[in-house]
């Protein structure tokens, strides 16, 4: 009797290790080293696929945020270039709509010129003295109508000259001044303009200097003329389509 226990004993012993073994094995994933892997890999062990390692400098979070932004980010790059290209064309068509070139000469020394001597060197160099009672230089290529090319006013305010009192005004300087395009067009009116200059610089004790009153040197000149001739060309094309 004694020995029929031990043999159930034995035997209920095994059946439970049996049991524990195989309960166990089903637990484990064919194929898996469950020791090598951490637990975001167990997560997705659970789900029968382990995620491949796209890029370890990124954290998953980040990851997830640049795969959401990527599209939005590469629409506002698309705008923001086509922004600028508009930005180019608006800036270019400004360009070539005006330019307004402005020089000064004013009294060499601190001096001071005298009405009736720019009058006389005004009149010498071919200006004309007409509306808003200042000098300008017309388009002698047109019939029966004046148009201006570019004009010269007193530096002081109000700016006009005074027949009336020309020989009491007293002026540190006066300026010339074009807004290009003009009738005759523009390169042709900045060669007219600098030839005006040159006969005043002769006649009248004066310096040339630029809109910023710098002082205006032949270099600076041929510059100007230069993108004169570029502005000419630019209006030209769009003229052209």
């Amino acid at each position: 009797m004694d020995a029929l226990r031990w043999v159930l004993l034995i035997i209920g012993i095994v059946v439970f290790i049996l049991i524990f073994l195989v309960s166990k094995k089903k637990s484990i994933i064919p194929g898996v080293q469950v020791d090598s892997l951490d637990d975001d890999d167990l997560i997705d062990a659970g789900f029968g696929k382990i995620q491949p390692e796209l890029n370890e400098s990124l954290s998953l979070n980040e990851l997830a945020q640049d795969m959401r932004l990527d599209d939005k980010a590469n629409k506002v790059d698309i705008l923001t270039e086509e922004k600028k290209k508009n930005t180019v064309r608006s800036d270019h068509a400004s360009e070539e709509k005006e330019m307004l070139i402005i020089f000064y000469l004013l009294a060499s020394n601190n001096g001071i010129l005298k009405g009736s001597q720019i009058i006389d060197a005004l009149t010498s160099a071919g200006m004309h003295y007409g509306d808003m009672k200042i000098f300008h230089y017309y388009d002698e290529d047109l019939k029966n109508q004046k148009k201006t090319v570019f004009s010269v006013a007193n530096i002081e305010e109000p700016g006009w000259f005074d027949l009336v009192t020309i020989n009491q005004v007293s002026t540190p300087g006066i300026t010339m001044f074009m807004n290009l395009p003009v009738s005759m067009g523009s390169v042709k009116a900045f060669d007219a303009m600098l030839g005006i200059i040159d006969q005043l610089l002769k006649i009248l004790p004066v310096t040339l200097k630029d809109k910023k009153h710098d002082k205006v040197s032949r270099q600076t000149l041929a510059h100007l003329r230069e993108e004169v001739v570029e502005f000419e060309r630019r209006r030209s094309i769009v003229h052209s389509d």
